[in-house]
């Protein structure tokens, strides 16, 4: 896979190599972050070329090893080993040029001489979560190369014409293991492992298999070595609704160890703390991203998880060995219900990305309401277990009533619970200055705002609204409810289909011409099982969006990528569709 990078005018597109315990996220030959182990904590820098201007970066074929044909005439190839925590660049400089690495402030320099060491001495942030973890990182320079250290967290990186190396490592020791042994040995034990992973595969059609391959190996590099897959870049969380999709996309792709993989590190974590939350660290335990309302959504996509994951490997072992944490995610909805809904989850996509006002996150969300319903049924029908019968039955009986009663599918009720019933703290987002994860206080006009902002002119009341956002549309479809009637849903696809004629933009309910990356594999997921006439144009329209690295990002904007790239729940929501597709259309036999 080829892509091309410009200085002054590239796309921004973002590839990951990484092994469990050491990942680096590049936007071609320059590095964004340097990460691990652990995967949660800080990345120690970025490592730019100044006097590179343009570049032609390829992803060797089946491997997550990246070679760099610079316009100075070097290359480069990169690679993370298969074996130790260590990243090397491997350098053939046609010129005497210089790479500046800038490191984390939080990141102290404690040794200089053949080996730079750095540690975190005050701690490392996992996100936003301040941890006394000292995390560790050391570099080396071989060959025709050197470094010097410029300034505080500068350090210029001088290489000469010739060949030369740069080692990343967590430790100095794994630094000399790697010195002690060749390059060519690091990329062919390498490049074994991941021929290994990526022939695991389902067989695909020929124009579509270096696009699953660039899916697979994107979330192969950013899952840890326990399981867990980080949500990208700024993310460096596991997140339960992120894992969801993200787990369809590889059970689809026929990558059915990594997605055990993902159950498999929720519920270690749950057995140990008994508890999971919005998303937790990977790599090192204990670090929980908490939200409001917690209780809903992404519980829902934990009960439901486990039996799209039977559905693959036949494993009734497994799945038993899941159900008491699927019990305990029902209980934690069950008792959210309210008059037969749930509520919105506060970093809910729809919500944390403003398609969705924050001061809405008490009314009815069909999503939540649907999730539970359809855990419910799947645990029951697996385990002849009735006990949540009656939760199931008030939801049955009223959804249409509470979400679809004027024949157009709504994402939210504004109406489930009366505003003097809202508690009167929660933790997370402030409605007025947009502090993060804080505690949270009801005003007189029953907003949530942060100690700092109640002395601010009082926000005004919220005006009860209804929404239609694609996403939610597409839900019961995408996720195998039969809540929403087929008429309704066959009315609102024919809607949407026409909105995107008319418009020429991706009908998600959103303004601005924005929509989650998500979008565009619901809509043609649905559009596909529905054999609609025009799910080739969403097919087509799916795969125009992918970006230079073969993959979807978190939004996008009139079809321009914006936010977090290298995404694997977009990325996996959109070639499970994009496959489905195919196996519905093609005609070749060209899937096993």
């Amino acid at each position: 896979m080829i892509r091309n990078w410009y200085r002054d005018t590239d796309n921004g597109a973002v590839h990951a190599l990484g092994n469990g315990r050491m990942l680096i996220y590049a936007i071609g030959p320059e590095i964004l972050q340097i990460v691990g182990a652990p995967y949660s904590a800080e990345s120690l820098g970025t490592l730019t070329i100044p006097s590179v201007n343009s570049c032609s970066s390829e992803r060797l074929p089946k491997t997550a090893i990246w070679k760099h044909n610079l316009d100075n005439g070097t290359i480069m190839t990169d690679v993370v080993d298969s074996q130790l925590t260590c990243f090397i660049r491997n350098i053939n400089a046609a010129c005497d040029f210089t790479m500046v690495l800038q490191t984390n402030e939080a990141f102290l320099c404690r040794e200089k001489g053949d080996i730079f060491s750095f540690h975190s001495p005050n701690g490392n942030s996992f996100f936003t979560y301040k941890t006394s973890l000292i995390v560790h990182h050391s570099i080396t320079a071989t060959g025709n190369a050197s470094i010097e250290e410029i300034s505080d967290h500068i350090y210029e990186i001088h290489i000469r014409k010739g060949e030369s190396s740069l080692i990343f490592a967590n430790d100095p020791a794994v630094i000399r293991q790697i010195e002690e042994t060749t390059f060519d040995a690091v990329l062919k034990r390498t490049s074994d492992y991941w021929y290994s992973f990526v022939n695991r595969g389902k067989k695909v059609p020929s124009a579509l298999s270096e696009l699953c391959e660039n899916i697979a190996i994107l979330i192969k590099c950013q899952q840890g070595e326990d399981g867990g897959i980080l949500a990208g870049y700024p993310f460096h969380l596991a997140y339960i609704r992120d894992q969801y999709g993200t787990v369809r996309g590889l059970l689809k792709m026929g990558f059915i160890q990594e997605a055990e993989a993902v159950m498999l590190y929720y519920l270690n974590i749950w057995k140990k703390y008994g508890s999971l939350h919005t998303a937790q660290s990977v790599g090192k335990q204990g670090i929980f991203h908490i939200h409001e309302n917690e209780n809903v959504e992404i519980t829902g996509y934990l009960a439901i998880m486990p039996f799209d994951v039977y559905r693959y490997n036949g494993n009734r072992d497994f799945i038993e060995e899941l159900l008491p944490m699927v019990r305990w995610a029902l209980d934690c909805q069950a008792g959210e219900l309210k008059n037969g809904i749930l509520p919105f989850n506060g970093d809910e996509t729809y919500i944390a990305g403003r398609f969705l006002p924050r001061a809405a996150m008490y009314d009815g969300s069909a999503e939540a309401t649907m999730l539970f319903a359809e855990g419910i049924r799947r645990y029951q029908d697996f385990t002849m277990d009735m006990r949540y019968s009656s939760y199931l039955k008030e939801i049955t009986d009223t959804y249409l009533h509470h979400f679809c009663s004027d024949g157009h599918y709504v994402t939210n009720n504004p109406f489930r619970l009366p505003v003097d019933e809202y508690p009167p703290t929660r933790h997370g987002v402030c409605e007025d200055c947009n502090a993060i994860l804080t505690t949270l206080y009801k005003t007189a006009t029953n907003r949530y705002v942060c100690s700092k902002c109640l002395d601010h002119k009082p926000l005004p009341a919220w005006e009860p609204k209804e929404y239609e956002l694609a996403s939610s549309k597409l839900a019961p479809i995408y996720i195998g409810s039969t809540l929403v009637p087929d008429e309704v849903i066959q009315e609102f696809l024919n809607e949407m289909v026409a909105r995107y004629q008319k418009t020429g933009q991706m009908p998600s309910g959103c303004p601005n011409g924005e929509c989650v990356g998500y979008d565009y594999g619901m809509l043609l997921y649905a559009l596909t099982l529905k054999k609609h006439p025009e799910s080739k144009t969403f097919y087509e329209l799916a795969l125009k969006v992918v970006d230079e690295t073969g993959a979807w990002c978190e939004y996008y904007r009139n079809g321009i990528a914006r936010s977090t790239r290298c995404r694997p729940w977009e990325s996996a929501i959109n070639i499970e569709a994009i496959l489905t597709y195919l196996e519905q259309n093609d005609e070749s036999n060209n899937f096993t």
